[in-house]
């Protein structure tokens, strides 16, 4: 039987977490650099690690999922929505020393532990993760500083410079396939950037010697300006400073180095990456490296453990396109989290994410009809999980379920629900009523199909759909509905085909979509109409637009009184 790729991995991490011999739960975490408003690609990440904790929670493992934010990452670009003349002087701040903006894009307040720039967009990405179902632990990397949880790993990071170098270097070979290249850090490089004491800057100073006074460090630094800048995107102010200690919030990790530190002092078991972190010599690569050779035998000496793993398990995953193209938070481009979430359902969008192995890409337009479409997947899958609940399908049901539950026997299709909207939106009667009678004519379907009441999964199966109809097209009820009194732009020819097709529609016998296919076919050979213009006029008397849903099923739910009163206005015109 297929193995579903989450509990893959779950069982990886439970092999891990076996070979540490730990006490305490199985740890699987993930990072995010909130610098600006997080895309949706963003989502993948956080809901494929979720899927993996979930594994481990339905087997009855002990687990904890981190979900964390890299806020004490420098501020290394200016989205295009913010004011680049006043934001741009607090590049190579700390994200979490740099105001929230306003709504006009400008800096607000002075940034305070609760109200900052990398608060103000985690704190939106979290609410929409938290939706899907997400069960996680949120951490800050400026915590981890500032509450001194990382000053181990500062000092060991000092202390193995000199490996950490090498680590980067033979990166940097493997990269160049054996060709000779510039080394990726000087020899007199240490993994460590001091917050600037004068300018508040940390991607600019560079530290120059550090020394051991009993088992604290003290560092000295330079922050570099000119030819001799460290970063490319802002310079530094001069300053120098002797003799400084590097704890507490002081300063940061290089982020290959942030990387493996985090895995040490958390007790990672598995956490995974987005391609562009596993390039051949990339951040991956060297993260694991140096996670093997300076963090781990500091893991072995304290735990007594000669077999602890070398390396954390891992989970590569593809990027999410939306509309075909890559997305960036720092230069805000792509589709926002919050956009995606608004757009679809939540539990559909969770199953776009899980359904695929995490090694394939995906590709999602967000339009009616690919929502449609993931609908009648997600209905595939359902049906499947239901007929059998130890299957692979049953299987990516409860990593796509915002909550476990039951799983409904009987669903509509919801592209049916949606012609059977539009149909009752053209209903003369109080805009109220229409999702209302909706939820009847939908429930009388299905219950005609089952043959029995509605279980309770059934009936909030149909209030997700319908609530998500309502929430997509309230806002198209009023002007739909005045649509239906007004006549649209026609020409002579479709004008005249339509007259027949009333009369064709009055003598029909029975009111079903195949009687109604048969009259539009004779309408359209009677009136010597191209069969495609015959479709747009129908659509634009109805609908007003020149596409939409297989017409003679839509006819057919409108009803017959309903159709040759809105065919009269054609012949009106």
């Amino acid at each position: 039987m297929h193995t579903f790729w989450a509990d893959k991995h779950a069982d990886k991490a439970r092999e891990h977490y076996r070979k540490t011999k730990r006490v305490g739960p199985i740890v699987i975490s993930d990072w995010k650099t909130p610098s600006g408003r997080i895309h949706v690609g963003a989502l993948r990440g956080v809901v494929l690690h979720d899927a993996v904790a979930r594994s481990l929670r339905f087997s009855k493992s002990d687990v904890q999922y981190i979900y964390g934010f890299d806020d004490f990452d420098p501020f290394d670009k200016v989205p295009s929505y913010l004011n680049y003349e006043t934001y741009s002087r607090y590049l190579g701040y700390p994200l979490v020393d740099v105001p929230a903006p306003t709504d006009g894009g400008l800096p607000g307040s002075s940034p305070t532990a609760q109200n900052n720039y990398a608060v103000y967009y985690s704190r939106e990405f979290e609410e929409i993760y938290r939706k899907l179902g997400v069960d996680s632990v949120t951490y800050r990397s400026s915590s981890l500083y500032k509450e001194g949880w990382l000053n181990r790993a500062i000092l060991i990071a000092l202390r193995e410079a000199k490996k950490i170098r090498e680590s980067y270097q033979n990166s940097t070979k493997h990269f160049s396939k054996g060709r000779s290249v510039k080394a990726s850090v000087d020899n007199d490089w240490f993994p460590l950037n001091i917050i600037c004491n004068k300018c508040h800057r940390i991607s600019t100073t560079y530290i120059t010697d550090w020394k051991l006074d009993g088992e604290k460090a003290f560092v000295s630094y330079e922050c570099r300006m000119g030819d001799n800048k460290v970063v490319s995107y802002v310079e530094g102010c001069g300053y120098i400073e002797k003799d400084i200690s590097p704890y507490d919030g002081a300063a940061k990790l290089a982020w290959k180095v942030e990387w493996p530190a985090k895995w040490f002092i958390l007790q990672t078991d598995l956490e995974g990456g987005g391609k562009d972190h596993y390039t051949k010599g990339g951040s991956r690569e060297v993260a694991n490296e140096i996670y093997k050779n300076v963090f781990v035998p500091e893991i072995k000496n304290e735990l007594k453990n000669k077999e602890y793993p070398d390396k954390i398990e891992d989970l590569f995953y593809e990027w999410l396109y939306f509309g075909g193209k890559k997305m960036s938070t720092s230069k805000g481009v792509g589709v926002a989290a919050k956009e995606a979430y608004d757009f679809i359902p939540p539990e559909l969008l969770r199953f776009l994410i899980v359904r695929t192995r995490p090694t394939t890409w995906v590709n999602f337009e967000l339009s009616d009809e690919a929502v449609s479409s993931l609908f009648d997947e997600y209905d595939k899958v359902l049906r499947e999980a239901v007929k059998d609940p130890l299957g692979s399908s049953a299987a990516v049901m409860k990593a796509a379920l915002i909550k476990n539950r039951e799983l409904p026997e009987y669903v509509e299709r919801f592209r049916t629900i949606v012609s059977l909207l539009q149909a009752e939106l053209l209903r003369p009667r109080p805009t109220e009523t229409v999702f209302q009678d909706l939820a009847i004519k939908v429930t009388e379907r299905i219950l005609k199909k089952a043959n029995r009441p509605l279980t309770l999964a059934e009936e909030e199966e149909l209030d997700r759909r319908i609530d998500y109809l309502k929430s997509r097209q309230i806002g198209d009820v009023k002007r739909k509905i005045e649509y239906a009194t007004i006549i649209p732009e026609l020409t002579k020819e479709q004008i005249s085909f339509l007259v027949i097709l009333k009369q064709e529609f009055v003598s029909l016998p029975v009111w079903t979509s195949e009687y109604i296919k048969e009259a539009i076919r004779r309408a359209s050979q009677n009136s010597d109409i191209e069969p495609k213009v015959a479709f747009n006029s129908i659509y634009k008397l109805f609908l007003g637009q020149d596409s939409g849903p297989n017409v003679a099923s839509y006819l057919a739910e409108y009803g017959k009184e309903a159709t040759l009163l809105q065919l009269q206005k054609a012949s009106n015109a």
